[in-house]
């Protein structure tokens, strides 16, 4: 009824989803996987190398690589693995970090956010963005206390929307 020519599958879980429209109605998919699910649950010691889960989710992910137009990823490294792997071309990168050249910082906005802060002249470090298994927060914590050593007036703000118990 709409006429939808793409199907755009965000992680290997909505691929499984939906990989049976784009059979039955014939279209195209974007497999959006921003990186292997099954090597991030090892990683982050979730699952165990060649446990049920992992094979399961590595054979997925490898089907769904074969079979999609286009193939979507977070780093320059993921696709070079995968293009290797694979013999894929059809890969985006869709990087996760800010270009400079296009974002320059505003010192008036600094500054304003500095004094609504109270932070005065003080060297401050923020974490933005999620908490948890993959996020590596006690290694920013650790940072930030061998930082405090040398910088005594420095602060370190968390910017998130996850719990207090992810940290």
């Amino acid at each position: 009824r709409e006429r939808i020519d793409v199907i755009h599958a965000r992680g290997t879980f909505c691929a499984l989803i939906g990989y049976a429209p784009k059979i039955l109605l014939r279209k195209k998919m974007i497999f959006d996987m921003r990186g292997l699910m099954a090597e991030e649950y090892v990683d982050a010691g979730l699952w165990r190398p060649n446990s049920p889960a992992y094979k399961v989710i590595t054979a997925a992910e490898k089907y769904f690589l074969r079979h999609a137009e286009e193939v979507v990823v977070i780093t320059d490294k993921i696709k070079s693995l995968i293009a290797h792997d694979y013999g894929l071309k059809n890969i985006t990168v869709i990087p996760t970090c800010t270009d400079l050249e296009k974002f320059r910082p505003n010192k008036t906005v600094n500054r304003a956010l500095a004094t609504m802060h109270s932070l005065g002249n003080r060297f401050a470090i923020i974490y933005i963005g999620s908490l948890g298994t993959w996020y590596m927060f006690s290694e920013m914590v650790d940072f930030y206390n061998e930082l405090a050593k040398t910088f005594a007036n420095s602060v370190f703000i968390v910017v998130s929307q996850s719990s207090r118990e992810a940290a």
